[in-house]
């Protein structure tokens, strides 16, 4: 094909709006190709440089893509150096072309080639690997064959070689991860492609880098590379530092910096998780990287930079693991023509139970008090921030109009950045004390409230916080404007590229506090929220609700086959609320069982004699019965809570007596859940009580856990803001919001608390249902449905209990 005719305006646009924000200077691109449509399908911005050059980056190019960079004079004949690049990246299929400033002449050296097509990978080699005389038994001590783990295997398989998107149910204990890892593995090695993985815990992730994908590199017969990616925020900056140093005097605040010098002395990583030492949020908001404080290739600090050096591995790996949070963000980048991942077209989505949760909030446009007062602290606050380092500079340089220059930062942005510090101070402080009169967890913005006349002074008070940053934004970009036609430009030219980063995320801020003061739209709701335990003013809030709408253009279409995999995806065997809820379209469905054997290995008991735990006599009713089974249970205990509220009643009321017993109550109330699993699996006689963020996650093998209680069926909380909203939605459109929306999202967490206890074929338990509305209810069977197969279910008062684990012990 001739790739000149696969320039659409679209495309040709972005390259124009590049090259007019590096100021007319050249800038080096590089188009991906979509041979099958001909045409050039994503732009990214490699290097940018002056008006004769710009850094040739070749060393990280896909496949299937071309570079491109502009000649300002508007001359198009390629120089000495082009011809060269142009000679080296076409012996490997890579196109090279020069054009203009408007894009309107585009010269071809060298016309990119369609490299390869498509290599499937051998089914009956990967599932040679996972029977019972295949490579993984004889290199993993303790191997079990397991039939299920084959068939997912295979479904896997199929969806590389056919493209297909896929969602598997596969129960506790299958192995999913490497049944998805070595078939990702062996597509990433025959095609040349990185395959992704998403996760959303931590703990997973671990698991995946630190346990299979080193045991797999002594396992497949080919050396690969895979690397986590994380967010930007958890690198430090060496720029930053180098400032910070530069003013530091080892006294007063500053001398919390001096355990971070130290040790930055010594990281090869400059990752955050390395640090051992405690230390405030704060002061590692001083020296991590971000985007406001990036000025890329004219950073002195630049080839050793963490981040950059981190983010080009990703180009040269194989297998990239990730968080949902850091995939959505990259989704949403990558629409604006940037990105933190290289481009991939293959996704396996793991904990996919989440992801739609995910979504909801981290697409959502928040704004608060903290936020706001970050980013004016960026730009004015300590020496090192960029407006004093601005006008530090210009007092050691010749300038013609530094007078004018001068009043313009004093008189017009200091001025204007302290009057939006007090602007943020009284707003967010009006907002929390009508919060507070309302006496709720959270407050959503109803026409009602918006009709408020009390809300709506409020609002005219953030509308004038609003016009206020509309003139930052304003002189901003008028001293952009003077400091660029200086004649020493280039001696500041690296603070004013850092001062357009910065203008660009107070651009963001702008528009976030607009787009909540004005709460109009309606593929979102919006509410006011305290954290629990903040002493921080209200933040005002918003989640996207139409997630349906949004992710197919957003990520699925962008993708050649993906797979969401979960041990809880399906309600009552259907993949329904899943699939239209993230806006899949016909995708291939599994479900596999565990291979557990539920019929020896645990029992459900559901007491048959108590209220119901929204009846006001509950807690009253079940506290001396559930003292004596844990006094009982002597610890082994994992209770699990859908709300602060009763837990912290209960605790009240039993740890007293169960105390002095020495059995001690690990409430999630009173710490961490690092400490709470740490003690829990280093002592004896310990029960943990926990809420939201222990009904999954949690994974202890043998008998440190063998009892697990659930005090209630983990319903959606219906004032939960977007829980609130989504009731309304459904029930605009004449449906059922209880079965089509309740009763799904319980029984996916109820399915996740059920599987924290058996977590291997050796383990054995009894998990107590203590909300007998699971029989009571004609829904209750939907739960029951959900349990592992041949799970027995016992009815019995609650009293009996005590006897019946005595007789099972």
């Amino acid at each position: 094909m001739q790739i000149v005719n696969a320039f659409s305006e679209d495309i040709k646009q972005i390259i124009r709006r590049e090259i007019k924000a590096a100021e007319g200077n050249e800038v080096f691109f590089l188009l991906e190709i979509d041979f099958k449509k001909n045409l050039i399908d994503n732009v990214e911005v490699l290097a940018r440089g002056n008006q004769n050059s710009a850094p040739a980056i070749i060393e990280y190019l896909s496949k299937n893509s071309m570079v491109l960079h502009n000649h300002p004079s508007g001359d198009t004949t390629p120089s000495g150096p082009d011809i060269n690049i142009a000679s080296k990246l076409g012996n490997k299929g890579v196109g090279f072309a020069i054009s203009d400033n408007e894009v309107k002449d585009i010269y071809i050296l060298v016309e990119p080639k369609e490299i390869g097509t498509e290599n499937r990978i051998n089914k009956k080699e990967i599932l040679n690997y996972f029977k019972e005389d295949g490579p993984l038994s004889r290199h993993m001590k303790g191997f079990e064959y397991r039939n299920q783990q084959l068939e997912i295997t295979e479904k896997i398989i199929d969806n590389f070689n056919r493209a297909e998107q896929t969602l598997i149910e596969a129960g506790t204990g299958i192995g999913k991860s490497l049944a998805y890892l070595i078939p990702a593995l062996y597509w990433a090695h025959e095609n040349e492609e990185p395959v992704v993985i998403s996760t959303n815990t931590i703990n997973l992730q671990q698991q995946i880098m630190d346990q299979d994908v080193e045991f797999l590199k002594k396992v497949l017969p080919f050396k690969f590379k895979a690397d986590l990616a994380i967010g930007r925020k958890n690198y430090l900056c060496i720029r930053k530092l180098k400032n910070i140093a530069a003013s530091f005097r080892g006294d007063g605040e500053q001398a919390d910096f001096a355990k971070i010098f130290n040790w930055a002395q010594k990281t090869k990583t400059g990752i955050k998780s390395e640090i051992k030492f405690n230390f405030k949020n704060e002061i590692w908001d001083e020296v991590a990287s971000d985007n406001d404080y990036c000025i890329g290739s004219l950073c002195p600090y630049y080839d050793d930079c963490y981040f950059m050096k981190a983010r080009n591995e990703l180009f040269n790996s194989d297998l990239i693991v990730v968080n949902h949070y850091l995939l959505l963000s990259d989704a949403v980048m990558k629409k604006s023509g940037y990105s933190t991942l290289p481009k991939y077209k293959s996704l396996i989505v793991d904990e996919a139970h989440n992801f739609h949760d995910v979504a909801t909030y981290h697409l959502g446009k928040d704004t608060s008090y903290k936020l706001n007062k970050r980013v004016l602290k960026k730009l004015y606050d300590k020496k090192y921030s960029i407006i004093p380092r601005i006008r530090n500079k210009l007092a050691e340089l010749s300038v013609k109009n530094k007078k004018e220059i001068y009043q313009l930062i004093d008189k017009n942005i200091i001025a204007t950045i302290k009057d939006l510090e007090e602007d943020n101070k009284e707003y967010f402080l009006l907002l929390d004390k009508y919060f507070k009169r309302h006496k709720k967890q959270s407050l959503i913005i109803t026409e009602e409230i918006k009709e408020d006349q009390d809300y709506q002074e409020i609002i005219q008070k953030g509308f004038k916080y609003h016009n206020n940053y509309e003139k930052l934004l304003i002189y901003l970009k008028r001293l952009i404007k003077e400091l660029k036609i200086i004649k020493n430009y280039d001696k500041i030219k690296a603070d004013v590229l850092e001062l357009k980063q910065n203008l660009n995320t107070v651009n963001d801020m702008v528009l976030n506090l607009l787009f909540n003061l004005e709460s109009s739209d309606d593929d979102y709701v919006f509410w006011l929220e305290k954290y629990r335990y903040s002493d921080e003013y209200i933040s005002h809030k918003s989640a996207l609700l139409n997630v349906k709408s949004h992710l197919p253009d957003m990520l699925w279409s962008n993708l050649r086959n993906f797979l969401l995999t979960s041990a809880t995806l399906s309600v009552n065997d259907s993949f329904n609320f899943f699939i239209d809820a993230l806006g899949i379209s016909h995708p291939e469905e599994v479900i596999v069982s565990s291979p557990f054997n539920y019929e020896k290995q645990s029992r459900l008991i559901i007491p048959t004699d108590i209220y119901a735990p929204s009846h006001d006599i509950f807690i009253g009713q079940i506290t001396e019965d559930l003292r004596d089974i844990l006094r009982t249970f002597r610890g082994s205990t994992m209770v699990l809570f859908t709300s602060y509220n009763m837990l912290d009643q209960l605790y009240n009321r039993i740890n007293p007596e169960l105390e002095a017993e020495n059995i001690n109550i690990l409430s999630q109330s009173k710490f961490s859940r690092h400490y709470i699993m740490n003690k829990f699996k280093s002592s004896k006689n310990q029960v943990i009580f926990g809420t939201q963020s222990f009904w999954e996650g949690v994974d202890i093998v043998g008998s440190d856990l063998k009892y697990l209680i659930i005090m209630r069926l983990p319903f959606p909380v219906p004032s939960d803001p977007v829980n609130a909203a989504r009731i309304q939605l459904l029930n605009e459109e004449g449906k059922n919001y209880f079965y089509e929306y309740f009763i799904p999202k319980a029984v996916i967490k109820f399915k996740q608390g059920f599987g924290r206890l058996i977590r291997s074929k050796n383990d054995k338990g009894i998990v107590i249902c203590m909300d007998n509305r699971i029989i009571r209810k004609n829904y209750g069977q939907v739960f029951l449905n959900s349990i592992p197969d041949r799970c027995p279910v016992l009815k019995m008062n609650l009293r009996e209990v005590i006897d019946y684990v005595a007789g099972e012990e």
